[in-house]
């Protein structure tokens, strides 16, 4: 079995035109803290550095339970800062936990959730 790097690729997958699904609500100790639900939450920079580079959209998708059955809610693609410095990544990213909070705080039921969120990495 030949070695796989997630990052490098996930960017040729991209670059394909193909489709490449990440968590944007799990800790990491690869990401940066972003506020959520008012809290800082060690988020990951995957999904905003890999649609930067490969020039992809992030669409937003959202999983609910709907009449005994599931419904998946995919969303507009989702606009990131025209910079690509630092300092737009954490807002970049700040927005899209901004998006998630919203849609946990509207159907709160929906999201299932069994990691420790707000842990500090190691």
């Amino acid at each position: 079995m030949g070695q796989f790097s997630f990052g490098t690729n996930s960017l040729g997958v991209l670059r394909e035109g193909r489709i490449v699904l990440m968590h944007m609500d799990q800790s990491t100790a690869n990401g940066l803290p972003v506020p959520f639900f008012g809290r800082p939450a060690w988020t990951p920079t995957g999904p905003v550095v890999l649609a930067r580079r490969s020039g992809a959209p992030i669409l937003p998708m959202f999983m609910y339970h709907r009449n005994g059955g599931h419904r998946l809610a995919i969303q507009t693609p989702y606009p990131l800062s025209q910079r690509t410095d630092d300092s737009t990544l954490s807002e970049d990213l700040q927005r899209l936990s901004g998006l998630i909070e919203q849609v946990v705080r509207a159907e709160p039921q929906e999201w299932y959730w069994v990691h420790r969120r707000w842990k500090q990495p190691s």
